[in-house]
This record gives structure tokens, sequence and C-alpha cells, in this order.
């Protein structure tokens, strides 16, 4: 990869008091010579779009949701994400903003890039469109009040599929395979794979599964009565009785910065097993 001329930094100012990190980042990338520009995670959508135009990359400082907030405006802008963790997990991060080597390994070219599937997210009603999103990580039906199941009907293909009660269902990516849909009992999905996975949230029968689709597949999820909608855990759409949602595809891509050396696989076994293995044994 060629050396990055042109730097956004984007940092999360509740993970990043002061903006000090951002401004170590800005620090060594004036050194070697980049052009920098630096936002924090407060400004605005049509704003955020214009400051990614015409960058070779932004650099987001946080945690996965930080990346989150920028991951579709980033694809909008064709502008590839570094992901540098001041969170807690940080699946999504290249590195830890102590590394300040690999960030100086990034902007001299030393890197690899990783797209990411996107979600096109529509809502429905009446047959006319209201809402439409893109999703990194998920789209959520859930009933929005605590304590109140819902009724979701799914169908895939113009084919029913199920009609779930319970808390919700989750319509997650590969890449947010490892949030939510995790924790609701969703399988780990490698992020290279080319599909989606609905995963019910403590549904009211022992029979409900997760089910992993093609990302080429249209799925409608259905709401008999009134839900909310929320897409990468933005704040929720309210969804009335007999609206439905069609998840699919989305056009373009997120694209992740990462060093050369990326490994999925041990990611998940240093984040995911390997610590609660350590928890555990600390207790």
């Amino acid at each position: 990869m060629t050396a990055v001329k042109s730097l956004l930094i984007y940092s999360n100012p509740e993970r990043d008091p002061g903006l000090l990190y951002a401004a170590k980042a800005e620090r060594t990338a004036r050194r070697l010579g980049v052009s920098v520009t630096l936002c924090d995670s407060h400004c605005g959508r049509a704003e955020l779009l214009s400051l990614f135009s015409g960058r070779d990359m932004a650099a987001v400082l946080g945690g996965d949701g930080t990346i989150l907030s920028a991951a579709v405006p980033a694809a909008e802008a064709g502008v590839p994400i570094l992901g540098i963790n001041l969170g807690n997990i940080g699946f999504m991060s290249a590195f830890d903003a102590s590394d300040e080597a690999a960030l100086e390994t990034v902007l001299a070219g030393g890197y690899v890039t990783d797209e990411r599937a996107l979600l096109s997210v529509r809502a429905e009603r009446g047959g006319e469109e209201f809402f439409r999103a893109a999703a990194l990580n998920d789209a959520v039906i859930s009933a929005g009040e605590l304590g109140r199941m819902v009724r979701v009907e799914i169908s895939c293909g113009g084919s029913r599929v199920a009609v779930l009660r319970g808390d919700g269902v989750i319509a997650a990516t590969p890449t947010g395979s490892t949030a939510y849909s995790l924790s609701a009992g969703g399988p780990i999905i490698d992020p290279r794979s080319d599909c989606m996975v609905l995963t019910p949230v403590c549904a009211h029968t022992p029979y409900a599964r997760p089910i992993v689709l093609p990302l080429c597949s249209e799925v409608r999820l259905k709401a008999p009565e009134s839900a909310v909608l929320t897409v990468d855990g933005r704040p929720g759409t309210r969804l009335e009785a007999g609206d439905s949602v069609l998840i699919g595809k989305c056009a373009k891509k997120t694209t992740l910065i990462r060093l050369q050396n990326y490994d999925f696989y041990g990611i998940i076994g240093t984040k995911l097993w390997q610590t609660q293995i350590s928890e555990v044994g600390n207790l």
C-alpha cells in the first residue's frame, strides 16, 4: 500500500477527554508529512461526509461504537477507516491507542484493507418507504419497552419462515455477529462470509434458533403490533402495527485498515475466550 498523505482524525471525546490521544496522533502524522484534519464524534452527518471527502484515510479513536458512527459515512465517501482502540474489547480496531509505532507503520503504507459488508435496511408502511439506513453491525426489532414481548413475522425470498414472540429479532452482518447477536446466543461468523444471521432475542419458545442466510436474500420482518427498529444502536424508529422492515445487501462496503499480521481468529481467542478464562482464574 502507498503512504498516507491526507488523514482525518475522528475522536470520541467521551473516550478521549480533551482529545489528548487525537493530538498525539496528529503530531505523529504531521511529523511524517501527512496533512491532518481533526474532528470529534459530535459533528453531524453532513459535516462528517464533507470532512471525509478526498481523504486517504480516517483514523477513528474510540471504541467499536465510535467506529460504527463513522462506518456508513466513510463507506459513502469511499474512505477506509483505521480504528484505534480507546474502548473495551475493540473488535473492529486495528490496534490500541498506546501503540504509536503501529500508527507510524500504517501511515508509511504498512497495512492491508479489510472490506466489510453492510446491510440495507428499509421500513415500509402501506407499501411506502418511510425509513432507510445502512448497518455495519445489525438491525434490531424490539418492543422498545422493558418487560413487553413483541411478535415478529419473518419471511425470506417470499417464503414465510416463522413467527417469533419474545424480546425481538436481530439481523446481523458477519461483523455484527460478535456484537449483540453473540450476546443473544448467535454464532460467531468469519467477517469474510457473504451472509447475515437472524438471531431471536429471548424467544418465548425453546425451539427458536439463529438462522444464517445468504446476503443476497431479502428478509422481510413484519411487526403485527407496535415495535421499535434500531440500526447499529442508533436511536430507534417507531414501527406501527403492520409495518414491514426489508433487509438485504447494501451496494457499498465499509473498508477497515489492518496491520499486515491481522488474524481474526487470534482476536477471537484473545478478546473473548482467553480473556474470559483469565477472568475466571482470578476469582
